[in-house]
Parts: structure tokens; C-alpha cells; sequence
């Protein structure tokens, strides 16, 4: 079983998704070598990655893969300690820095169908003291309240197919009174597109459509009407679901969301209600 199995991003979840954690080609040095073997997302100096030690400055990991299907593909790294590089099939996808943040990177136009190559370099200078580091230490030995610290690797890596329409970012705001669940537009300068214009979303529970709505341009918030409104108390209840349909009612453009449950506010009845 591969390590770290669960969906990595539990607020926006898509059904398709590919876990790359596991074992990888691994090294240490400035210059790139995969001379040993590292279990992602467990970092060198843990025992459960197989290295169990301070590996160095520098380090590189490296595996294959190949494409899903998908208009696009998206790269996903949970934290890399401390900057960052990314390579996909020699081309350069991604940089980032902060050993605590998540970074994604769009890698279509690198990808190949079969036998894709991703390569990822991590530097954490370990007596560095301008980079935050919490209580990791910055010798090789932790001492008082410090401890051993973290470099490379630490969260789940994973892949994840889009189609050339999508969302990023859902932003619902539950409205007891009127019976509602808004979600404000993104700016004008954004495409149309984006904004799902032309397809219609809908609330579900249960597998019932529970409410509905066709978005325009003209909106400066999307409204969606609950057709059997349900109050809980925050935490309780079931999660369901925002829906973007295509107008002949297939889910090639949808992304399922949480539907006003983190707020606690509102949200549709049960389907046996």
C-alpha cells in the first residue's frame, strides 16, 4: 500500500487524482545523482523513508510516470523544505520557495502520453538562520528545545487531470434567510468561461438535485436557490455537494465542492426527507 493514501485536498475534492507518493530515485549533491531509493512523502532524516539521515544541502528526487487522461494535468507538491525546483522531461515547471506551503504547477505543455520524467531538487542550507525553521535546529546534532531537522519531501505529491474549464477557488456564503447559497464572480478581466457561463449548476444530496441556477455574466454574485432548505447546527449533518453541469447535462466541465457544510449554516434536506 502506498503511503499517505488519502485525498490530499479534502475541501475541493475531485474523483480523479493520482497519488505519486511512494518510492523514488533519490540523491544529494549540487550536481544531480539518484543513487539510492527514498519513500515519498517521508523526509531523508525520518527512518520510514529509508534513508534516515541528514542527507545534505541538496537533494534530488526523481521518478516516472505516465500521463492520465485529461485536457490538462496538474502538478501538485504538499511542502518541499525549503526552495524548490521542479523539471518535467528536462523542461522547468516550477520554482518555489517556503518549506511549509503547498505549490501546484500546470505541466501539459511538458508532458508526453507515456514515460514522463519528474525530477525535483530541494536546497535547505541547514546553518542558514534567515530561513524560517521553527524549532528545527541548525547543526547536525539537536540541542535544548530544538530538534533534528526537515528537508525535501514531506507531504503527498500528486497529479491531478482537469478539463480546459474549471475552478480553482469556490467561495459559498450560506444564507439562512433567503433561502440561499451565493457565490460571488470573479472579476470581469476573467473569461467567461471561467465563470461556467452557458452551464447550469446544481446543489446535491444524496444524489437529488436540490437546487439550481444558470449563471450569467450580468451577476455580480451566482445565486443558488435551495429548493428544500435544511438548517444544522456547524459541524453536523452531511456534506453535499456544488455541481457544474454542461447544458446537455453531462459532468465532462463538473468539479464536486463542499456545499455550505464548513459554514454550518445551510444546506439542502436529506434526499429520504
Amino acid at each position: 500500500m502506498e503511503p499517505r493514501p488519502e485525498y490530499p485536498r479534502p475541501r475541493l475534492t475531485r474523483p480523479n487524482w493520482i497519488n505519486l507518493n511512494g518510492e523514488w530515485e533519490f540523491g544529494a549533491g549540487e550536481r544531480p545523482v539518484f543513487d539510492r531509493r527514498i519513500v515519498v512523502p517521508f523526509c531523508p532524516q525520518s527512518e520510514l523513508s529509508g534513508i534516515g539521515e541528514a542527507p545534505g544541502d541538496t537533494v534530488w528526487y526523481r521518478r516516472r510516470f505516465d500521463a492520465p487522461p485529461g485536457e490538462r494535468l496538474i502538478l501538485h507538491c504538499g511542502a518541499v523544505d525549503y526552495r524548490a525546483t521542479v523539471w518535467l522531461n528536462d523542461v522547468e515547471v516550477a520554482r518555489h520557495e517556503g518549506g511549509h506551503t503547498p505549490f501546484s504547477a500546470d505541466i501539459t505543455e511538458a508532458l508526453r502520453s507515456r514515460d514522463n520524467t519528474l525530477v525535483v531538487r530541494a536546497d535547505d542550507p541547514l546553518t542558514d538562520k534567515t530561513t524560517p525553521r521553527g524549532k528545527q535546529f541548525w547543526g547536525e546534532t539537536p540541542e535544548g528545545i530544538f530538534y533534528t531537522p526537515t528537508s525535501g519531501i514531506w507531504q503527498t505529491v500528486w497529479l491531478e487531470p482537469l478539463p480546459e474549464r474549471t475552478l480553482e477557488i469556490v467561495d459559498l456564503r450560506p444564507d439562512a434567510g433567503a433561502a440561499e447559497c451565493q457565490r460571488p464572480c470573479p472579476q470581469q478581466h476573467q473569461r467567461a468561461d471561467h465563470l461556467g457561463v452557458g452551464h447550469r449548476r446544481v446543489g446535491v444530496e444524496g444524489g437529488r438535485e436540490v437546487g439550481e441556477r444558470h449563471p450569467q455574466l450580468s451577476e455580480p454574485v451566482l445565486r443558488l436557490a435551495a429548493q428544500h432548505l435544511h438548517l444544522r447546527a456547524a459541524g453536523a449533518g452531511t456534506v453535499g455537494q456544488l455541481v457544474q453541469l454542461g447544458e446537455r447535462g453531462e459532468r465532462g466541465l463538473a468539479d464536486q465542492h463542499l456545499f455550505g457544510a464548513q459554514h454550518g449554516i445551510v444546506l439542502p434536506a436529506d434526499a429520504d426527507a
